[in-house]
């Protein structure tokens, strides 16, 4: 058979290639290729000098060029156009090049001709005896900068090369993006460009959906997905509103996930394996304290006596007829040391001129190399899925996942040593943990105390201590447990979540010519349960538990604190494209729908004293649909017009109604005619709305490697149960909210080449400018006392504001030579800001008499506050690879400058949602994996190399990052 690739490097060397970047094309070339001596003339690379066209016309050019037989049926080439081809290229890279995007593929036969026909499945791609050429322009590694928008995609090496500590670690690195209080609660939240919660960013698993609202207390909310890193193959993020037929109410953009896949488990040349992994790491305690009253620990274990590992087994199988993959995966990580280099730059208070404020930092809380309390997670997860494959390329999967999730959670306010308090802006911990329950308890029910959970002696004295849930109790502490020891810290119990989903999946991208042009056909098809178990409610708000409620945590909590809720999310979204081709140009219509329903209820039915004095848990359930369109207009080759737009809608039903009393004046509830049930309660809200957002984008290739594009997409998202219901929480709900609009201006410019400063090297470079505003952002606001009523503090309320703004430039890069390779990112932002008349006019009436009516952030109280990002961050991995490429190994930095702005204003700074003090940081990982055998892959990791203690950019919580942390891992497929 003729070569028609270049030299190709040893078997063993083609086997580590199939992990790197789009090696596997290259490999399996080459491998069928090695075999039979080639021509000398189809062996060399020529000049090609092809301008772009139609299709059948660059064809004929190629083969004249290359001296090559081609046979083709004009019905496939038919109006098909093509970008040319410029350089010096074997035959089949020529061609990969040309027919790039046809949906055609080039078969060099043993007699020398070239045979153009549809391309094939992966199955069909390879037969003994001939070569079968996909058009293919790029490595995988630089899909990404030729698309027309922000988009930036992981593969499995990636991911698990930069797996770290916790979950949230699986997305650091990548530009524009950042994850919102990743070391408390286990979950994962997604800044985009300064834009995340209440479904902005949402976070997909093969198509599914999974999120839970979950309230923090004075430090805000976060809306937590939960994600097992260890089942997951490849996460691509969608920067901005997207038509995607799945992507309604993501304005800020999306991250999809894909779950481990046959390619991932299976060996080239398998149909059937195993792919067994395992790992160790240290910088982790040997247990989770058991009691809530525990001194941090400071003796850090080592790589040889580790007490972190993980476990999993997957098994795949692949036929033609169908495929199915199965995995199980386990991973335990106690809770982490902190940093010890570095320490010296928090240990200081951050003052401002504003109220309330006498700010400390995280050193306040956790010294240097100490043990961060409430950072562990044990997961436990399961896959099953399957694709069968059907006559006339059409495609079915189905799939179902199972997780079960313990992870370290703690309440921010409630973080600190138990001497001066250390959370800002709390106060004395011993006195004022908890302003609300101070009020509350002391002024409303004085005889509480004595019905808190004691946790000490139970005889009383006159010391007058807040325990550690903001329970005010007069008891002597044990001597063992003096609060006066600076040591002593809180341990919650380990909340959990245990997530059942279920997907289906369809494709239909017809074979028959006939049908092919009409139906590119997707869907999807979904339901997720969750149930989870925290332990941060609000004491006020929460229900109060009847006497036989069975909480594990009873001497250690107030019964209050546990959180106990179900949530089910059902979703379904279809589209299909359409292409035609006229005298004018070409066009490609794509059309599609999209339906979620999500419903959020407590586990156990409420008392009627909780639900008269609403003390209630969330209970509600939400309808959102949409429709979109896209219509792309290619008037010649080079040039893309896109117009479109989606037209969205919702219905929210609160099933908890609000009680217009708190206790019953003058009446006997016992009496057969008081009817306080049926007049002292509000009607269940309804909320609806409905809107359109268009989206246009143009883009023009100068040459086959430069591109650039401008776009304007608006987006809406509709109000989020969180928002509208009440339950679980201090604020107020607004049953009058409209729906938020997101404008996004985007403009950008990439290039992508090889063979550039070495043969056979690749490289990307895309540089963007964006622009987003959000018209009626639904956040929080906070009001010291705004109706003048006797003993009332202040209001929390959802509201819109007028609008939200961010703005900033992204650079990325991509270079791989197979000998070296690098990553580079450098973000900038330029501005955060809200503006809001009314508010503004507000507190100026209420005394802060120079707030402007649009300030950087965010107003007091305002979500905002706490999702400022940095101001610059840099992204930078240096690698090399060695022994015949069996050896890849460097270093990652990471580079995050301070927050964008102090928000130390009067009208920035109230009694919630302050920002936290993090700092620059330099993070430097160090990576290295080695090829043993076809078989077994080991690799070993140093993350956060120089020991830096640092606060995470957006941290809630006033949590450390992991300090030094090694692991070693190794993977065999059999």
């Amino acid at each position: 058979m003729p070569n028609l690739l270049p030299p190709c490097p040893s078997t063993l060397s083609l086997a580590i290639r199939t992990g790197l970047f789009g090696g596997l094309l290259s490999a399996v070339l080459c491998t069928l290729a090695t075999p039979v001596q080639a021509e000398p003339a189809r062996q060399e690379q020529r000049l090609y000098q092809i301008p772009p066209g139609n299709l059948d016309q660059a064809l004929t050019q190629f083969a004249a060029s290359a001296g090559l037989l081609l046979s083709v049926d004009a019905r496939l080439t038919a109006g098909k156009p093509s970008l040319g081809l410029q350089g010096h290229y074997s035959p089949a890279q020529a061609l990969g090049k040309l027919l790039a995007g046809s949906g055609l593929s080039a078969y060099f036969s043993d007699d020398g001709r070239v045979l153009i026909e549809r391309a094939a499945q992966a199955s069909d791609a390879l037969e003994l005896g001939a070569t079968r050429v996909k058009g293919q322009a790029e490595d995988d590694a630089l899909k990404d900068y030729g698309v027309p928008r922000s988009v930036e995609t992981r593969d499995l090496e990636q991911l698990e090369r930069f797996r770290g500590r916790s979950n949230a670690d699986m997305l650091a690195g990548i530009a524009g993006v950042q994850t919102s209080d990743g070391r408390n609660g286990g979950g994962i939240e997604v800044n985009i460009r300064g834009i995340q919660g209440q479904g902005r960013v949402p976070v997909k698993v093969d198509g599914s959906q999974q999120s839970l609202d979950v309230y923090r207390g004075y430090a805000g909310t976060a809306q937590r997905a939960y994600i097992d890193p260890d089942l997951i193959s490849s996460v691509t993020v969608n920067k901005g509103p997207s038509l995607d037929a799945g992507a309604s109410g993501a304005i800020g953009g999306s991250v999809e996930m894909q779950t481990l896949t046959v390619d991932d488990i299976l060996k080239p040349g398998q149909t059937t394996g195993w792919r067994l992994r395992g790992s160790l790491s240290d910088n982790s305690t040997a247990d989770v304290p058991s009691d809530y009253r525990v001194r941090p620990r400071t003796e850090r274990n080592d790589l040889l006596h580790p007490h972190d590992w993980s476990r999993s087994l997957a098994f795949a199988h692949k036929d033609e007829a169908f495929d199915v993959v199965a995995a199980y995966a386990e991973r335990r990580n106690n809770n982490y040391f902190a940093g010890k280099h570095g320490y010296s730059r928090y240990d200081t208070s951050v003052s401002s001129g504003g109220a309330l404020v006498d700010a400390n930092t995280v050193a306040r809380n956790y010294w240097p190399g100490e043990e961060v309390l409430n950072s562990s997670t044990h997961n436990k997860s399961f896959m099953l899925k399957g694709t069968l494959y059907r006559d006339n390329g059409l495609e079915l999967g189905l799939g179902y996942r199972y997780m079960d999730s313990s992870f370290g959670e703690i309440m921010p306010s409630q973080i600190g040593r138990t001497g001066p308090s250390m959370t800002w802006p709390l106060g004395d911990f011993k006195k004022d943990i908890d302003r609300y329950d101070e009020e509350f308890w002391m002024r409303a029910n004085p005889e509480y105390y004595q019905q808190c959970s004691a946790i000490d002696a139970p005889v009383p004295d006159g010391d007058n201590r807040w325990d550690s849930t903001g329970c005010y109790v007069r008891e002597t502490l044990d001597p063992v447990y003096d609060y006066t020891d600076a040591n002593q810290m809180i341990q919650f119990k380990p909340g959990n979540m245990k997530l059942h989903t279920l997907t289906s999946e369809l494709k239909w991208r017809p074979e028959d010519d006939s049908l092919a042009r009409y139906i590119d056909l997707n869907g999807h098809a979904w339901a997720t349960f969750g149930r989870s178990i925290m332990y941060n409610n609000v004491g006020f708000t929460a229900p109060q538990r009847g006497q036989g409620y069975q909480d594990e945590q009873s001497e250690n909590y107030r019964k209050s604190l546990k959180s106990d809720l179900s949530n089910l999310k059902v979703g379904t979204d279809i589209s299909n494209t359409s292409r035609f081709v006229t005298g004018t140009g070409d066009y490609a219509l794509t059309y599609g729908a999209s339906y979620l329903y999500e419903t959020i209820d407590p586990t156990r039915k409420p008392w009627q004293d909780d639900l008269e004095n609403n003390r209630i848990e969330r209970n509600g359930y939400r309808h959102e649909y949409s429709l979109s369109t896209a219509l792309e207009y290619k008037p010649i080759p080079e040039l893309t017009f896109t117009a479109g737009g989606r037209y969205s809608g919702y219905r929210i039903h609160d099933r908890n109604r609000q009680a217009l009393f708190a206790a019953p004046a003058g009446a006997d509830p016992d009496a057969p005619w008081w009817n306080a049930e049926f007049a002292g309660f509000a009607d269940n809200a309804e909320l609806s709305g409905h809107g359109f957002a268009p989206a246009y984008s143009v883009s023009y290739a100068f040459t086959p490697n430069v591109m650039a594009y401008a776009l304007y997409n608006q987006g809406m998202r509709m109000p989020s149960l969180f928002e509208t219901t009440l339950g679980s929480w201090s604020a107020e709900p607004n049953y009058d909210l409209r729906p938020e609009r997101m404008k996004t201006f985007e403009v950008g410019a990439s290039f992508k080449g090889s063979n550039l400063l070495l043969d056979n090297d690749q490289a990307g470079v895309k540089l963007a400018y964006f622009h987003n505003t959000i018209d009626d952002m639904v956040t929080r606001n906070y009001r010291y006392n705004p109706k003048g009523r006797p003993g009332f503090n202040g209001e929390l309320k959802i509201r819109n504001v007028d609008s939200f703004t961010t703005q900033g430039v992204e650079l990325q890069s991509h270079y791989d030579s197979h000998w070296w390779f690098a990553d580079a990112s450098y973000v900038y932002n330029i501005k955060a800001e809200t503006c809001d008349r009314a508010f503004a006019q507000a507190l100026r009436e209420g005394g802060k008499s120079e707030t402007p009516n649009c300030t950087t952030g965010g107003f007091q109280g305002s979500y905002t506050n706490t999702q400022n990002p940095p101001r610059y961050s840099v992204n930078l991995v240096l690698g090399a690879k060695a022994f015949e490429q069996k050896l890849a190994t460097g270093v990652r930095m990471r580079y995050t400058s301070g927050p964008m702005y102090v928000l130390d204003k009067s009208w920035h700074v109230g009694t919630t949602t302050p920002q936290q003090h993090y700092l620059e940081a330099r993070i430097y990982d160090f990576f290295a994996d080695y090829q043993v055998s076809d078989e077994l892959k080991v690799s070993f990791n140093v993350y956060n190399f120089t020991d830096q203690y640092y606060l995470d950019p957006m941290s809630q919580s006033m949590m450390p990052a992991p300090g030094r942390t090694s692991s070693l891992a190794a993977s065999l497929q059999f």
